[in-house]
């Protein structure tokens, strides 16, 4: 339902990443080291039985008191208001309210600059609701942020909550902020590989240490966090302990185009560098000893690299409207082509997206031409809006991936996009 407050009308997504898994094999110096990104974590607790405040007519800032995890250097929590050093983070927050109409939540600096703009939402007379805040944002310098709330009526006491009285801290607020562009400790490597025996037609999989790809400003730039792994030929080490850049074609990529990332040994020095390939075996790849597959990215109708963040083995694109692969979906049973999209041979499982012309619609999912249905997408409505699959009751997370997998839509007015994909590396 629309809030009416002036802003965009937006609904949530869920994300959910595991920072630190798929350590495996290689041996580091520091073992207790890990790769993830840092994370600032704060929210506004009080004492069990205690009610959140009142909410007023209009925006209002909430209540930051605690930290709960704090390892972003430079970050502090100080009158409401979390300080952060220039970088690029990945931002989620949480509100409570009761009985104050139609809400939104926001992130801003501290002049109130909106930054992030959340879902949609509206509490009741029965109960307390939770609405949400989620995206990405880049800072240029040291900036002071804060959780701001939109409230369409006031409440008094429990207009910011209503307690629960269960012995535990009550609640209210909660924020949780990863810095993408560094990580815990930049990692010393020693390339210390079990042998992995290549299999004629198959992919060499598993065992790589690092490698995160993540785009930058330059729209046909893309990074790769230090690496370690074997190379596809399962002898060949591969390794590097700083970040490095490859530019997509020159720096003048194709539009709508799927490049795949491989850490390559160069033939004339022996540097350990990043190519790019739009062959998903790097079949057109040259000057190289040795190569291994670290992920995609995709442009999209400017050229431009679709934005996206990428978790060991998980893509999740953060504008996902780029990645519409079937609009105006049939009212009878279809198959997508998802190969101008993705490097089909190595997906394992997808995330789909659905978006509607402003009504509720739902689409179901099979294996076969319409028998059994295996998964329901769930619904999504509200003018273009774009709703991932697991946000409607009865939706679904992530399918193992079938490119001949069939869709049915209850209407034809929704478009099919990608959010979300797990791949074999």
């Amino acid at each position: 339902m629309a809030n009416n407050d002036g802003g965009d009308e937006v609904f949530a997504e869920l994300n959910i990443w595991k920072l630190d898994s798929d350590v495996d094999t290689v041996q580091i110096t520091d073992p207790s080291m890990t790769l993830k990104h840092p994370l600032f974590h704060a929210q506004h607790q009080l004492s069990s039985g205690t009610d959140g405040g009142a909410s007023v007519i209009g925006l209002q800032d909430r209540l930051l008191n605690t930290v709960v995890t704090s390892d972003i250097i430079g970050a502090v929590l100080a009158g409401n208001e979390i300080t952060l050093p220039a970088g690029r983070y990945y931002i989620e927050s949480e509100s409570c309210s009761t009985e104050s109409g139609y809400s939104r939540n926001y992130i801003t600096k501290a002049d109130n600059t909106v930054l992030l703009q959340g879902m949609n939402d509206q509490s009741d007379r029965i109960n307390t609701s939770t609405f949400g805040c989620r995206g990405e944002i880049t800072l240029s310098a040291s900036t002071a942020i804060k959780v701001r709330n939109y409230f369409q009526l006031a409440k008094t006491v429990t207009g910011l909550g209503d307690k629960f009285t269960t012995g535990d801290v009550e609640i209210y607020v909660d924020i949780r902020i990863w810095q993408l562009d560094t990580v815990i400790k930049t990692p010393i490597i020693q390339v210390i590989e079990p042998v992995q025996a290549p299999i004629t037609g198959a992919h060499v999989t598993g065992n790589i240490y690092g490698g995160n790809l993540y785009d930058a400003a330059v729209t046909y730039r893309v990074y790769a966090n230090p690496w370690s792994c074997m190379a596809d030929d399962g002898v060949t080490p591969l390794y590097r302990d700083s970040a490095n850049v490859c530019e997509l074609v020159g720096g003048t990529p194709a539009v709508n185009t799927v490049y795949n990332i491989f850490a390559c040994k160069r033939t004339s020095d022996g540097a350990h560098l990043l190519y790019e390939d739009t062959s998903v075996t790097g079949a057109n790849l040259t000057g190289i000893d040795a190569k291994r597959w670290l992920g995609f990215v995709r442009t999209n109708g400017s050229s431009e690299i679709c934005k996206f963040v990428m978790m060991n083995d998980t893509i999740i694109w953060t504008n996902v409207t780029e990645n519409i692969i079937q609009n105006t979906l049939s009212t009878t049973w279809f198959q997508v082509d998802h190969s101008s999209f993705l490097p089909e041979s190595r997906i394992a499982k997808i995330h789909y997206g659905l978006e509607s012309d402003g009504s509720s619609y739902w689409v179901r999912c099979s294996e076969t031409n319409g028998s059994p249905i295996t998964s329901d997408l769930g619904e999504c409505g509200g003018t273009a809006n774009l709703w991932t699959s697991a946000d409607r009751p009865g939706g679904v997370n992530l399918l193992p991936f079938n490119p001949d997998r069939w869709f049915d839509a209850e209407n034809k007015n929704i478009n099919l996009a990608v959010h979300q994909v797990e791949v074999f590396r």
